[in-house]
C-alpha cells in the first residue's frame, strides 16, 4: 500500500472573481479541500453562497463574463486543471470527471433524442461504432433504473418526465465511467419519492463502481443521506468542514446550527 498516495481531487487556495459593471467582487475565498476515491463530500450553504461555482471551476464551465479571474490550484491525479488547456479539457469533461446539471431540460438538447444524446458522448471518449455504443446506452438506461430502455433511447427531453431526464442525465454523466461525478443540485427540482430514488441511484453507484462525488445542494436532510464529509459555505468562503457525523453532532458555527435546525438535519 502506498501510503503517500495523493487524493483523487485536491483543491487549494482557490479564488473566483466576477466583475459586472465595472465592479469586481470575490466570490469565492480561499477554497481548499480534498477527495478520495470512493467519497462523497457534501456543499451546502444558502443562495448566492458559492457552491455551484466552485463545483464549476473543476471543469472551468463558468462563462465570462462575469469570471474575471481565477487562481489557486485544482489537481486531479497531480494535474493542475486550472493550468490545462482547452483541448486537455475536453479529454478530461465527461471521461473522468462528468458534471450533472440541476436541471436536465436546460442541460439537455431539445432536438436530439436521449439514445443520441448518450450515444454521442460514448463515442466521443471511446473508439466504439454506433452499434457497440445504443448497447452500452441501452445498459446505462437501465442501470438507472429507466424502464423499457431500448423505447425510451428514442424520446427527447420534453417526452420524458422530470425524474425520468434526471435520470437519463445520470445516464449520460457515467456512460465513461467517470472517477468524479460533479451533481449540482441533482434532486432540488424532484418531488420526495423520486428524490428518495435518485439519491438510492447515487449510494449504489458509490458502492458498485466505487465513484467519488461532490454533492451541492442547500438541503441537509439530502446531505444526511449520502455524504461522508461536509463542507459548509457562506458568502465564499468555507466555515466548516469535516466528517458528516461530526458536523451533525457537534456543529462548530452558529451557521452550521442554523442550517441544520432549518433545513432538516438532527
Amino acid at each position: 500500500m502506498n501510503l503517500n498516495r495523493s487524493p483523487l481531487l485536491q483543491v487549494i487556495d482557490l479564488n473566483v472573481d466576477f466583475k459586472s459593471e465595472g465592479k469586481t467582487t470575490a466570490i469565492l475565498k480561499e477554497i481548499s479541500f480534498v477527495l478520495e476515491k470512493g467519497e462523497t463530500l457534501g456543499i451546502v450553504g444558502e443562495s448566492g453562497s458559492g457552491k455551484t461555482i466552485t463545483v464549476q471551476s473543476i471543469l472551468n464551465l463558468i462563462p465570462t463574463p462575469p469570471l474575471s479571474g481565477i487562481s489557486g490550484k485544482i489537481l486531479f491525479k497531480d494535474t493542475d486543471l486550472l493550468n490545462c488547456s482547452q483541448t486537455q479539457l475536453r479529454s478530461i469533461r465527461g471521461k473522468e470527471i462528468a458534471y450533472i446539471f440541476q436541471e436536465p431540460m436546460t442541460a439537455l438538447n431539445p432536438v436530439l433524442s436521449i439514445g443520441d444524446q448518450i450515444m454521442e458522448m460514448i463515442r466521443t471518449h471511446e473508439s466504439t461504432g454506433r452499434k457497440s455504443a445504443f448497447q452500452k446506452a441501452v445498459s446505462l438506461l437501465e442501470e438507472v433504473g429507466i424502464p423499457s430502455p431500448e423505447q425510451r433511447m428514442k424520446n427527447f427531453p420534453h417526452e420524458l418526465s422530470g425524474g425520468m431526464r434526471q435520470r437519463a442525465m445520470i445516464a449520460m454523466a457515467l456512460s465513461c465511467n467517470p472517477e468524479i461525478l460533479l451533481a449540482d443540485e441533482p434532486t432540488t427540482a424532484l418531488d420526495v419519492t423520486i428524490q428518495a430514488q435518485v439519491l438510492e441511484l447515487f449510494k449504489e453507484l458509490k458502492q458498485t463502481r466505487g465513484t467519488s462525488i461532490i454533492f451541492v445542494t442547500h438541503d441537509l436532510g439530502v446531505i444526511a443521506e449520502i455524504a461522508d464529509k461536509l463542507m459548509v459555505l457562506r458568502q465564499g468562503m468555507i466555515i466548516e468542514e469535516g466528517p458528516l457525523d461530526q458536523i451533525f453532532k457537534s456543529p462548530q458555527q452558529e451557521y452550521t446550527r442554523e442550517l441544520i435546525s432549518l433545513l432538516g438535519g438532527e
